[in-house]
């Protein structure tokens, strides 16, 4: 085992199996995403798309690490996660808007203005980038200095995110509850409303700017609930080695099963129509593991 693949390992608490996993159907990726760098007049930007507990976060680590080992190239990784919104800016949106909005997660609850300049930064700009971060067991932005930089301009940019991709849905589509927690707490529409504006604002310039495309497919909708809480206990265990306390943001499983129900539309419609758009299709199994690969030499999206 190389360093790397060790350090990778142990820095997403790892066992190997991932590796022989990831060296069948990831490696061979590589000369794509360098060959297509190196022809690029600006920094390639790579796309992962996946539901929670999908394996996205872990994919575009070991992307880092693989493309740092074997072409030397300059990489930066943002996920969309990072970019929420500060819980006081969110709960002033609860207020303002609809209390749903309080909740991190759906599009409208990101800046998608900064994900933008942070991209333009890597792309153009010299000297340090500051990559900005969200500490999900406060459920609020990560302090100035705890945050890390990057120097600019980079080769490649993997972007991450569960909702890349999304399209907005038409009124008709939006007219129906789908799940207890818009048919309970969105009774009028105005949230999943609100959230579709959002939508098809900032963020389809933002996935615009994504050249290759990469989708974990997760079996179904169901199946993020049983991801999600293992994320949770994950989370919880972390925490606790630590030596720190249990958040106050952490969730019990009904919590979780709440909480995912924030994401049920858009994860539904992706599900079904993201994967005729990307140009690497991985489906996987309930225990993560790909069971089928399919490549599409043209970027659809």
């Amino acid at each position: 085992m190389q360093p790397w693949q060790a350090n990778f390992l142990q820095h997403n608490t790892l066992d190997s199996s991932y590796l022989h996993q990831a060296q069948r159907w990831f490696d061979p990726l590589l000369r794509t995403v360098s060959n297509s760098s190196a022809t690029a007049a600006t920094p390639f930007i790579l796309g992962i798309n996946g539901a929670q507990g999908s394996g996205k976060s872990t994919l575009a680590d070991y992307f880092y690490h693989l493309l740092k080992a074997r072409t030397g190239l300059s990489v930066a990784v943002l996920s969309l996660d990072d970019f929420y919104y500060s819980k006081r800016h969110r709960q002033q949106l609860g207020v303002r808007v609809h209390p749903l909005l309080a909740t991190r997660g759906v599009p409208g609850t990101h800046d998608v203005s900064l994900a933008l300049k942070t991209i333009d930064q890597l792309c153009t700009g010299s000297g340090r980038v500051q990559i900005p971060r969200f500490d999900k067991s406060r459920d609020d932005l990560c302090p100035q200095s705890q945050l890390k930089s990057t120097i600019a301009p980079v080769n490649i940019i993997i972007l991450e995110g569960w909702c890349l991709g999304a399209k907005p849905q038409d009124a008709a589509a939006l007219a129906h509850p789908i799940n207890r927690l818009e048919r309970e707490l969105d009774t009028t529409g105005a949230w999943r409303q609100y959230v579709n504006r959002a939508l098809a604002g900032l963020y389809q310039e933002l996935f615009k700017r994504i050249d290759c495309w990469i989708m974990l497919r997760a079996p179904s909708f169901e199946q993020v609930f049983e991801w999600r809480l293992e994320q949770e206990l994950k989370l919880v265990k972390s925490t606790l080695k630590q030596n720190q306390e249990k958040s106050s943001a952490s969730m019990d499983s009904e919590e979780i099963a709440t909480f995912i129900l924030h994401f049920q539309r858009i994860t539904d419609s992706l599900l079904r129509d993201l994967p005729n758009k990307v140009d690497h299709l991985f489906q996987l199994n309930a225990q993560r593991t790909i069971i089928d690969y399919q490549e599409r030499p043209t970027n659809h999206q």
